[in-house]
C-alpha cells in the first residue's frame, strides 16, 4: 500500500498528505480558504477544465505537480471564496 500514489512512505508525497494539488486547501483573494478534493476522475476533470488547463496533465511527474500547485494557488488568489472555482458554477 505504501507504493501507491495515495499513501507513500514520505510525508507530503502522497495524495492525501499534501502531495497532490487536487487534494489541498488554498487561500482565496478574500483571505479565506477553500478545500479542494478532486480525487475521482470526473471531479478532477471539472477542476482542470474550470481553469482551462489540459486534462492531459499527468501528476506523476514532480515538476508538473509543483507547477500545478503554484498555478492553482495563484489562480485561487484571484477569486474569493464566495465567487468560487469556475467548475463549481455548472
Amino acid at each position: 500500500m505504501l507504493h501507491s500514489p495515495i499513501f507513500t512512505a514520505e510525508k507530503g508525497e502522497g495524495w492525501l498528505d499534501g502531495g497532490a494539488p487536487f487534494y489541498a486547501t488554498y487561500k482565496t483573494k478574500d483571505n479565506k480558504y477553500v478545500a479542494v478534493g478532486a480525487l475521482e476522475a470526473q471531479f478532477y476533470s471539472k477542476l482542470i477544465e474550470g481553469w482551462q488547463f489540459s486534462v492531459a496533465i499527468h501528476f506523476r511527474k514532480p515538476v508538473l505537480v509543483l507547477w500545478f500547485t503554484y498555478a492553482f494557488s495563484a489562480l485561487m488568489l484571484l477569486v474569493g471564496r464566495q465567487e468560487g472555482h469556475p467548475a463549481c458554477k455548472n
